[in-house]
C-alpha cells in the first residue's frame, strides 16, 4: 500500500500521542483499559484540533487526516493491552 507522506506524518504524530497518553496515564496509576481510551481520546483531539486550526486558514481541512491521526492509537493500543 502506498500511502501520501502527509497521512504518514498524522498516523505517526497520532501514534506518538496516544503512547505519551498511554504512558502518562499508566503513571497516574490509572488501568490498561482507561489508559488505551485517553490514548484514544487524545489522538482523536490532537486530529480534531488540528483540522480546527486548518479550518482557520492555516491549512487544507481533510477528514482523513483526522481519521489517521486518531487511527494512529491502534498500534499503542494493542500493544499496551497485549504487554499488559
Amino acid at each position: 500500500m502506498n500511502m501520501a507522506p502527509d497521512k504518514k506524518q498524522h498516523l505517526i504524530a497520532g501514534s506518538a500521542i496516544a503512547a505519551l497518553s498511554a504512558l502518562g496515564a499508566s503513571w497516574a496509576g490509572l488501568d490498561g483499559t482507561a489508559a488505551v481510551v485517553l490514548a484514544f481520546g487524545s489522538a482523536a483531539l490532537a486530529g480534531a484540533a488540528k483540522e480546527g486550526i486548518d479550518a482557520l486558514g492555516y491549512g487544507r481541512v481533510e477528514w482523513m487526516d483526522f481519521v489517521f491521526t486518531a487511527m494512529g492509537a491502534l498500534p499503542v493500543a494493542a500493544l499496551w493491552l497485549a504487554l499488559g
